[in-house]
């Protein structure tokens, strides 16, 4: 049996209510009402005795009986209401219980025993109840109703406070139980009418909230699972699903195989530098419906930027595979058109498949990835995951694993580069590096493992620890009084990342650090790889209240463009042009327009690869606000790099030569 859902159980519940509500109230006011009827007939009967009868009676009649000439007239004056059936019968009763009138001549002057309604009237209280008198002679036919209202009201006929006598009078009730069922349907009626309204109604209401909820947990759980700019999956959701199909294809067994196509845009920087970050969300808005509508059906997504994943879930082998994504070539290929201006664009693919190149999600992406990596390099537009013909693939899934465990192992390790404000000739803060101490091969510089983690989905957990380790040292550096910022590179996987801000919020939280404690720096080509994702994350983090600082800036095309628009800090003077400045005018006419560029936006400059006397001096003529290189150090273990800043704590003079530390 089906259980009921949420709107349903709504709707029967609030009927039973609602009916149990309107049955009480039905029954509390067909009370009242029956007994306002009733109360209505006994005031009639009481000023019909009082009108009609009690005017003619005298205290005497009441003690010592009617006259035949009283009760002629008694009867005369009654006989009309008798008649029509206003009245059914009436008897007046002496203090002694004694029947001075009645309209049954025969019982006049008789003594009853007094009843209940009787002595209430002589003590002074009118009461009434129902009774079956008039039925007694008619057992034959009761199809009518012959019921009377026996009413018992005191006579005064001296305005005494004590009764001198009691009429009693039998009403029809028919006439009132008429009048009652009358105005007991009305009430039901609209009882039964309101409450039905009442209950449509509330039910109309929980009804469009339902539905209004539902649609919105849809929407929420669309837009969870979906990119926000092509509506294709995303991420986590293509994740799930190969799966999920993966799943399935080892439960099926036979020669099936799952086969994930990573692919991208061979130079989209150059489209968004060229034609704009608009133009190229619309280029990758049609990459995803061209996609969908190319591969028939199978799960598409877009990974970030300008990278675009497809899961095969039955495919029957490598040659379908690379058939399939040699078609997807066109897709790329073939030409999109701005404002009548044609763009051709180029891609690389990847394919890896399992059960050969892995048998869970993340191995099948990490393999189809490196593909992607070789069908860059060698410009082959699509590539097959094959381990034992490329042995530099064996190398880097091994690095990959490697990376993986030093991750979890606690194996990285930051140094630490100080900054010098030249303003002040103090150290103004520390750049932090990142190290991995392999057990095998020692000490490894990140060239040689970044690219590695940037292209196979570890730069998020890799960042991450990068951060803790960072906020850690900096909570350290501080209890003992040294409060400098520290500088942290993103990358382009970063700034996809969309819970990176909280995960940073938290991180200062739990250690107790205020968010300029951070300085975050991101380079030209991140920001041009994806900008809208770019200005999203770095926004969140500038709210946060840590710093934002352009590296290696001189290197692109249009960074200038967003320099306020991601509410930039500082910008750092790529090294190269720092390096080659004292020899080579061309750089140094570089490096003085950075300065005086970053000035006018009001920005600080950083000057990084100072290695050099003349080129501090040439910095410092210049107006730079802040350099750091082998000049000044080296970068230094955190203990080593507290030691540092002890020995160098006090202002340095602008005359200082070469730092002992950084031989």
């Amino acid at each position: 049996m089906r259980r009921l859902g949420l709107v349903s159980r709504f709707a029967v519940l609030s009927a039973l209510v609602i009916g149990v509500l309107g049955f009480a109230l039905a029954r509390i006011i067909g009370t009242e009402v029956t007994n306002r009827n009733l109360a209505s007939a006994r005031q009639t009967a009481v000023i019909v005795s009082r009108v009609v009868v009690q005017s003619r009676l005298t205290p005497d009649q009441l003690t010592h009986g009617l006259s035949p000439t009283a009760i002629a007239e008694v009867n005369r004056s009654l006989q009309p209401l008798l008649a029509d059936g206003a009245l059914a019968r009436i008897k007046i009763w002496n203090t002694d219980a004694r029947v001075v009138y009645s309209d049954d001549a025969s019982i006049n002057g008789r003594r009853f025993p007094s009843d209940d309604g009787l002595a209430d009237a002589l003590e002074g209280e009118t009461s009434s109840e129902v009774s079956d008198l008039a039925g007694a002679e008619n057992t034959q036919d009761r199809s009518s109703d012959d019921r009377l209202l026996e009413v018992y009201t005191p006579i005064r006929l001296s305005g005494d406070a004590k009764p001198e006598g009691a009429f009693e009078i039998y009403v029809p009730y028919a006439p009132i139980a008429s009048g009652i069922h009358h105005d007991v349907l009305q009430v039901w009626v609209v009882l039964v009418a309101g409450l039905a309204l009442l209950w449509l109604a509330l039910s109309r209401i929980v009804l469009g909230a339902s539905r209004r909820l539902r649609t919105q947990m849809q929407r929420n759980e669309y837009q969870t699972s979906h990119d926000s700019l092509t509506d294709l999956l995303n991420r986590p959701r293509f994740d799930e699903r190969a799966t999920i199909a993966l799943r399935d294809a080892d439960a099926r067994g036979g020669t099936a195989h799952v086969a994930v196509l990573l692919m991208d845009v061979n130079r989209f920087r150059d489209v968004n530098e060229v034609l704009g970050h608009t133009f190229g969300d619309v280029v990758l808005q049609e990459l995803g419906r061209r996609l969908t509508d190319a591969v028939g059906g199978a799960p598409v997504a877009r990974l970030g930027g300008d990278e675009f994943a497809v899961l095969l879930t039955e495919v029957s082998g490598a040659a379908a595979a690379c058939e399939l994504a040699t078609r997807l070539l066109g897709v790329f290929r073939e030409p999109f058109t701005l404002d009548s201006l044609p763009v051709e664009l180029e891609a690389s693919i990847g394919v890896a498949m399992s059960p050969e190149h892995g048998t869970d999600a993340a191995a099948l992406l990490q393999r189809a990835d490196m593909a992607r990596y070789e069908a860059k390099r060698a410009h082959t537009g699509v590539e097959m995951f094959t381990v034992e013909r490329d042995g530099t693939s064996r190398n880097r899934l091994t690095m990959l694993g490697e990376l993986r465990r030093a991750i979890e192992n606690d194996e990285l390790l930051l140094y630490y580069q100080p900054q010098l404000d030249l303003r002040t000739g103090r150290v103004s803060g520390f750049e932090a590096l990142l190290r991995w101490d392999h057990p095998a091969r020692g000490v490894i510089t990140p060239g040689d493992f970044l690219p590695l983690a940037e292209h196979t989905g570890l730069m998020r957990p890799l960042t991450r620890r990068v951060l803790e380790l960072a906020a850690r040292q900096s909570r350290e550096w501080r209890a003992v009084g040294v409060r400098l910022p520290v500088s942290v590179n993103l990358s382009a996987a970063n700034l996809h990342d969309a819970d990176l801000p909280t995960f940073v919020s938290e991180l200062l939280r739990g250690e107790e650090l205020p968010a300029d404690a951070f300085t975050f720096e991101i380079t030209e080509s991140v920001i041009m790889h994806d900008s809208t994702r770019a200005t999203e994350v770095v926004g969140a983090l500038r709210n946060l209240g840590a710093r934002i600082s352009i590296d290696d800036f001189g290197t692109g095309y249009s960074s200038f463009a967003y320099l306020q628009q991601l509410s930039v800090d500082e910008i750092k003077v790529d090294m190269s042009f720092v390096l080659g400045m004292v020899d080579n005018a061309d750089d140094a006419t570089i490096v003085r327009t950075t300065i005086a560029l970053g000035h006018n936006l009001r920005l600080e400059v950083v000057a990084e690869g100072v290695e050099s006397s003349d080129a501090l001096a040439m910095l410092r003529e210049m107006g730079c606000d802040i350099v750091q290189g082998y000049w000044l150090s080296r970068p230094l273990p955190g203990r080593e790099a507290l030691e540092w800043f002890r020995r160098h704590a006090r202002p340095i003079p602008k005359a200082a030569g070469r730092f002992s530390s950084a031989q």
